[in-house]
């Protein structure tokens, strides 16, 4: 049975402050996830929809396979918003859906995005559980001890350094979409024998920091890491990291 747009807006409205904005953000999503999942899987969720939002799911052609950082990308040149703002909403209205959608229409859109967009989806198999970017960037900036603004690039090279030595895929369920593209960098530049040193030195280099704020930030992030992600893919991280990197793992 299809929802009304009520009660699809409502939750978003409540979320994002005013009707037009929830309208705007609504629009944006379900016309980016029509794109990512194709025209016959949109038309699929037709039918468990309001029809004023039938529109909103038209696309054309095959899925097209893009990854949550030009999805929220996409959502944000739709609104004329910035990306983390883009960000925000399209997990707003992903939220709303996964209440006002029954289990099997939710089921049908969620099998269809892979395990990287769990950050951005409220329930399912692979869902969330994951933390927003402002909370990350507050809480790496207090145990560092840095501004937030320098906590959020040191974030991304930190994580981008991480990648680099170790497979940190799966770290994507549980990271904000704004920092995935961290770990991409780092994939695309593999150094498996990057010892800590080496670790350090990377850190301070790109960052400005000295070797010993450096190592602050490193176990800042990896602290954070460790409260943010479940305990089967940070301890797949800590395998990957031999006995030497113990002290970049100390709380900080």
């Amino acid at each position: 049975m299809a929802v009304g747009l009520e009660q699809l807006l409502e939750p978003v409205r409540e979320s994002l402050g005013d009707d037009d904005t929830a309208r705007r953000a609504v629009a944006a999503t379900l016309r980016t996830i029509a794109e990512r999942i194709g025209s016959d899987e949109a038309r699929h969720l037709v039918p468990a929809l309001p029809p004023e939002a039938a529109e909103w799911l038209f696309t054309t052609g095959p899925a097209q396979g893009f990854d949550p950082v030009e999805f929220v990308g996409r959502v944000a040149r739709r609104e004329g918003t910035p990306p983390e703002v883009a960000e925000r909403h399209a997990s707003v209205v992903l939220t709303a859906l996964g209440q006002t959608l029954d289990d099997e229409a939710y089921r049908h859109l969620t099998e269809r995005l892979p395990h990287s967009f769990a950050p951005l989806l409220p329930r399912g198999e692979f869902a969330g559980g994951g933390v927003a970017l402002d909370e990350w960037g507050a809480t790496v900036a207090a145990r560092a001890g840095l501004p937030p603004s320098e906590a959020e690039r040191g974030t991304e090279v930190v994580l981008e350094t991480l990648a680099r030595k170790v497979d940190a895929d799966d770290l994507t369920t549980f990271l904000p979409v704004r920092l995935h593209p961290a770990l991409r960098r780092g994939r695309a530049a593999p150094a498996p024998d990057l010892g800590p040193a080496e670790f350090v030195v990377a850190v301070a280099r790109h960052t400005g920091l000295s070797p010993q704020r450096a190592i602050r930030l490193i176990r800042a992030v990896m602290s954070t890491l460790r409260d943010v992600v479940d305990d089967e893919a940070f301890l797949d991280v800590r395998a990957q990291l031999p006995g030497r990197y113990t002290e970049l793992l100390q709380a900080p």
